[in-house]
């Protein structure tokens, strides 16, 4: 919410959106997110200086000890299909694939429909930037003015 309440145009979001109604995957990913700490993801191919952060499931620990071990990347990949992810999102079963998530995960606390957790998302930036004192003129191209007082 600080990137937006700083006047950023856009920010990732797509963890977060895994919990909402509308997104298609199996609940257990959803249920999954819900009971997820800060602590539930980790980077993946660091090793190859091409970070990924991930869910810890089975094969992100797999892939993480093979790193370890200095094991080549061809010898990972396999591993880290993104047909496994996928199925995986489909069948519910956490271990079957590696998935792409966020460190947003352990502040997912309920699930929403797409169109309320928009609607908290930018109240919420709203509510900052008003703590803040930020307050933004109506051209589209002007700067944030700083309100003294607020």
């Amino acid at each position: 919410m600080a990137a937006l309440s700083l006047g950023a145009e856009g920010i990732v979001m797509g963890t977060a959106l895994m919990a909402t109604e509308e997104c298609p995957i199996h609940p257990n990913f959803k249920r999954a997110l819900l009971e997820a700490e800060v602590s539930s993801t980790c980077l993946l191919l660091m090793s190859v200086k091409a970070p990924i952060r991930v869910f810890v499931n089975k094969p992100a620990t797999e892939v993480l000890d093979m790193e370890v071990r200095c094991e080549p990347l061809e010898k990972m990949l396999p591993k880290m299909r993104g047909e496994l992810g996928r199925q995986a999102l489909e069948t519910g079963e956490l271990d079957a694939g590696i998935w792409a998530c966020g460190q947003i995960a352990g502040l997912v606390k309920k699930i929403m429909p797409v169109r309320d957790f928009f609607q908290s998302v930018m109240e919420e930036a709203e509510s900052i930037r008003r703590q803040w004192g930020i307050v933004t003129q109506p051209e589209a191209d002007s700067e944030p003015v700083k309100v003294s007082g607020a």
